[in-house]
This record gives C-alpha cells, sequence and structure tokens, in this order.
C-alpha cells in the first residue's frame, strides 16, 4: 500500500506540479490538496480492509500484531473516512471534545478488538464507524442547568455558568502548570521523562489532538493516550481535592 501512495504521489507530481513562478503558499497549498487526494484514492476500503486482515493475521501480544496495527491505525486517520455523526445532538464546541475522545476511543477498540472484524458482513471502515456512533451516542450530556467536570479525560467541561468553568478550567491549568509536589512529572511513559502527565495534560487542554500530541512525544496514539486516561484515573482524587 506504500509503495502504491508512493507510485500516486510521483505521477500527481509530474502531471500537476505547479508552474516555476508560483510563489510558497501556492505550491504548500497544492502539495495540501494533492496529498489529501492521493491518500483517500490510496486508503480506499478495499485496501483498510487488506490491512485489517492482515493484523488479524499476527498472534496476539506479538510484535508482529502490534506494528500491523500501528499501520492500520495510521491508514484509518489519515484516510478521512472516518465519519461524523450526530453533530446536533451537541454544540459545535462540545461536539470537537466530544469526538475527539470517541475517535481515541474507536482506534484503542480497533487495536483491542481487531479479531472480532468479519470482512463477510461487511467493509471494515463500517464496522470502524458503527464502533464510532456507538461511542458519541453514549457521550451524553448529563445536566445542562448545572456544571458537569469530567476529570477522568480532563476535556469535558461542560456548564450553564461560563465564567465559573473559565475559573475552574484555570485552576486546572494552574494546578498543572505548577505541580507544587512534583507528582505530575514524576509521572511518565517508560524510558521517557519528557512525555510526563504534566506535559500531555498541558497540551491535551490547550486544545491539541491526540495526532498531534503524539507527534510531538514521537510516540503511538494508543501508548499516549492510554498513558494519560490511566494518569487521569490515579490523579482523580486529587485533582478534587485541590479544586473542589
Amino acid at each position: 500500500i506504500y509503495q502504491q501512495l508512493k507510485r500516486e504521489l510521483a505521477v500527481q507530481v509530474e502531471d500537476s506540479w505547479p508552474s516555476d513562478d508560483s510563489d510558497s503558499s501556492q505550491i504548500e497549498e497544492w502539495v495540501n490538496l494533492n496529498k489529501q487526494e492521493v491518500l483517500r484514492r490510496v486508503l480506499n476500503n478495499e485496501n483498510l480492509k487488506k490491512l485489517a486482515l492482515s493484523a488479524q493475521s499476527f498472534a496476539p501480544k506479538t510484535n508482529e500484531r502490534r506494528y500491523a496495527l500501528r499501520e492500520l491505525i495510521t491508514a484509518i486517520q489519515f484516510s478521512r473516512r472516518l465519519g461524523h455523526p450526530h453533530r446536533g445532538m451537541f454544540s459545535p464546541q462540545v461536539y470537537a471534545l466530544v469526538y475527539d475522545e470517541a475517535v481515541n476511543r474507536t482506534l484503542i477498540y480497533v487495536c483491542q478488538r481487531i479479531a472480532l472484524y468479519n470482512p463477510q458482513r461487511g467493509e471494515f471502515m463500517t464496522w470502524v464507524n458503527y464502533r464510532l456512533d456507538r461511542f458519541i451516542r453514549d457521550a451524553r450530556v448529563q445536566s445542562v442547568s448545572q456544571q458537569i467536570v469530567d476529570l477522568d479525560s480532563l476535556d469535558h467541561i461542560i456548564v450553564s455558568r461560563q465564567a465559573e468553568v473559565e475559573d475552574l478550567a484555570t485552576g486546572v491549568r494552574q494546578l498543572l502548570e505548577e505541580d507544587p509536589e512534583h507528582l505530575f512529572r514524576r509521572e511518565h511513559i517508560k524510558n521517557r521523562p519528557d512525555a510526563n502527565f504534566r506535559a500531555i495534560a498541558l497540551k491535551k487542554i490547550a486544545g491539541q489532538r491526540w495526532r498531534e500530541i503524539a507527534a510531538d512525544f514521537d510516540i503511538s496514539i494508543n501508548t499516549i493516550s492510554s498513558f494519560f486516561q490511566r494518569c487521569c484515573q490515579k490523579f482523580r482524587p486529587y485533582f478534587r481535592k485541590c479544586l473542589c
């Protein structure tokens, strides 16, 4: 598949490279548009299914299975074939948070349950998008009249009084930045003290997507997001004690 990507990109460059008098912004726009077109063309349903079946063919917990899953997850993200269901259930700002978390949960589900995919029952991305749909529908707003803070993810802050939300968000950010007991800095991914909970959480509450954060640390999305969720669970009592 990746050889096919290289060939398609080479053909695209040869056929439609901008003229020599194009400025840098025009060239950058051309690169982005053509890259997206080639990725969507090559990462079609059939090729994504092949990657999924390849991952299934390796025994669980082997390096081969892990490598195949990394390739599959990367392909899903670049394919632009993930749906955006149930936009009307949330405001645009809240939907962005809910969607990002639902995509993360979906990709983790794919890694953990790839053996459940049955190609005889439908396309691979239909299976993936069904799970994404379920995760978004599960993310229900519990109350619109009072403040809700989900400290399990630090992602969802849904309130009826905007001023109180800003105060609480500021408190969370300050606690992470100051880290008075050095708890957050000490909790890090194995052999990666730079990839600590404090650094990851600050990027997350600043609005960065998991794909961006993973790229910043050169760590897989599955590894970094799973670590983040475990830390949120671990520090939940500490956040409550300091902020409530």
